[in-house]
């Protein structure tokens, strides 16, 4: 198996992982929809994604910004097997990004 495939593969199962278990469940929202007649706001109830794969896309993204980002922290609450996942990928990744850099310069100088 190549680095590259290693690597997309390690980014796609940590995003899966994050998207299950990796955040937790978040306060539910509120928007306001009217104004009754007397005065009051009345609001609605947002509905939260459940997890899985209505929280893939955001997962995806924050796997890959995870993987390439050395010092930068988290932008969102984790919990704490998303903190270790974040950790793993925050070593793994510049790791296998360096060593996929380094294969192919190998190849290039033959």
């Amino acid at each position: 198996m190549s680095l590259r495939a290693f690597l997309a593969s390690a980014l796609l199962l940590s995003a899966v992982a994050f998207a299950f278990w990796g955040f937790p469940r978040s306060e539910p929202g509120f928007r306001p929809i009217g104004v009754h007649r007397s005065g009051a706001l009345i609001y609605q109830r947002l509905a939260d994604p459940p997890p899985g794969v209505g929280r893939l896309p955001a997962a995806v993204r924050f796997s890959a910004r995870s993987a390439t980002a050395l010092l930068r922290g988290p932008d969102r609450a984790l919990t704490p097997l998303g903190e270790w996942l974040e950790i793993m990928l925050r070593f793994l990744g510049p790791v296998l990004l360096g060593l996929a850099v380094l294969s192919v310069r190998g190849r290039v100088r033959r």
